[in-house]
């Protein structure tokens, strides 16, 4: 009752000398309680969505008023390929997208790195800086992945089983950029995770691959033509990926590319629209079911009958 607020001062200054220290964070971000994943590495993709449909609709509106709607859209194939990619997103829900970002950043930090931003307050991590820095690399360096992802989809069996459904529509328009296989981003941490290597922080490589994905949709269109020289020569455009949703001879493993075309230039891949016969879309050998599970087994299924 007596004491003074000079002792009072005084004892709280000693507990706070004797009080422990607070326990060091993790340089990742916890991901184990329910909403980690969210909390920690937002879905921009699953975000774009309705701007996604809004598209679509802009799309059949104006194929509808240049006479083109019944040549570019046929309502069953479209159909389909949204069931895919429902089919795709309810599987990295269950997990693939949370596998996949979480294994990059225990990667991330056991190479010895600082926080998801680097420590620095999030001016880029890993010893980047400033942001731009970082973000110029990891948007690099996730398109040359992407490159090496995706060919290796096309040339590799069971790669190419998690992938062929995005080329099974016959139809290209807008809704063939969610024709999805629902296992292909499992095998995506092979291809991405050497990035870590470079310290770059998983929440900016998180940010870059989503955005490697929704550059992609605006690119399955016929209603785009070709853009111009310096465009074309630099970026993959609906010109450079008609091509490679080819089934011609001459479209077959070209323009692997998700936002850049330099890399398919750099590696002999690259094939321009144009040459000759029209382009015909869909697979070589032609689905015969609209059924997304029965498309994203029957590869498999295919590969097992001829291991045995």
């Amino acid at each position: 009752d007596g004491a003074s607020p000079a002792s009072l001062i005084c004892s709280c200054t000693a507990l706070l000398q004797h009080s422990p220290r607070a326990p060091r964070e993790s340089p990742v971000p916890p991901m184990s309680h329910a909403n980690g994943e969210a909390a920690a590495y937002p879905n921009y993709t699953g975000r774009m969505v309705p701007v996604f449909i809004a598209l679509i609709v802009l799309e059949v509106a104006v194929a509808a008023a240049c006479g083109r709607a019944r040549e570019l859209y046929r309502w069953n194939d479209s159909l389909a390929s949204l069931s895919h990619g429902v089919l795709q997103e309810l599987v990295m829900i269950l997990g693939v997208r949370a596998w996949v970002m979480t294994s990059y950043g225990a990667l991330y930090g056991a190479l010895g790195y600082g926080g998801d931003d680097g420590g620095d307050g999030g001016r880029g991590g890993g010893g980047w800086a400033p942001a731009v820095a970082s973000n110029v690399a990891a948007f690099v360096a996730v398109e040359f992945g992407y490159y090496w992802f995706h060919r290796l989809g096309h040339e590799v069996g069971f790669l190419w089983a998690a992938h062929r459904q995005h080329h099974r529509p016959e139809s290209y328009n807008l809704t063939t950029a969610l024709s999805q296989g629902a296992l292909q981003y499992a095998t995506a941490l092979f291809f991405y995770a050497p990035i870590a290597v470079l310290g770059l922080p998983p929440r900016v490589v998180s940010f870059h691959l989503h955005a490697n994905r929704i550059y992609q949709f605006w690119i399955h269109t016929q209603l785009v033509d070709k853009l111009p020289a310096p465009i074309e020569w630099l970026f993959n455009t609906p010109s450079h990926h008609r091509v490679h949703h080819g089934a011609n001879r001459r479209c077959i493993d070209t323009n692997y590319g998700g936002t850049l075309i330099v890399f398919d230039r750099l590696f002999g891949t690259f094939e321009a629209e144009g040459g000759g016969a029209d382009i015909v879309y869909g697979l070589t050998s032609r689905a015969t079911t609209f059924d997304p599970l029965y498309n994203n087994a029957v590869h498999y299924v295919h590969m097992w009958r001829r291991a045995v």
